[in-house]
């Protein structure tokens, strides 16, 4: 499968062999990129609450936010949470948690919505998800 053929480099004449790529190949590679699920959120919520795992419902929705927002900085506020079945409660929990593990920042502003920055941005439609410079976040989390 490869295609010898010579080369001048450095006024000498050098062997080069073209290897060939098959489809088998190609698709192996493929499949070894991260795999991502869509799930829809009215399902996520049901199956969370069949589970009794509100807080990873928190991490759903935040994964879901930084995609429609096309940034892994972005507003979080508890209505969003409260319509698919996470209290305000569970929301600071799981927050806290994410923080103390270094997924998230967090800037807290008094009584208005939190800004959260996921530290660890997926790829949302093959790219990843960027920091925008419309939310500074405290450079501890970076």
């Amino acid at each position: 499968m490869s295609n010898p053929r010579y080369v001048m480099a450095h006024g000498k004449r050098i062997l080069v062999e073209t290897l060939d790529i098959t489809p088998r190949q190609k698709k192996q590679a493929a499949k070894q990129q991260e795999a991502y699920a869509q799930v829809p959120l009215l399902w996520a919520t049901e199956m969370a609450k069949l589970t009794k795992t509100p807080r990873a419902m928190v991490w759903i929705i935040l994964v879901y936010l930084a995609w429609k927002n096309n940034s892994a900085t972005f507003v979080l506020s508890n209505e969003l949470l409260r319509r698919y079945g996470v209290t305000r409660f569970t929301k600071y929990r799981a927050l806290e948690t994410l923080e103390a593990a270094g997924e998230i920042g967090i800037e807290r502003r008094g009584k208005q919505a939190l800004i959260i920055t996921l530290l660890r941005a997926p790829k949302l439609n093959g790219y990843e998800a960027r920091s925008s410079g419309a939310h500074q976040v405290d450079r501890r989390y970076r």
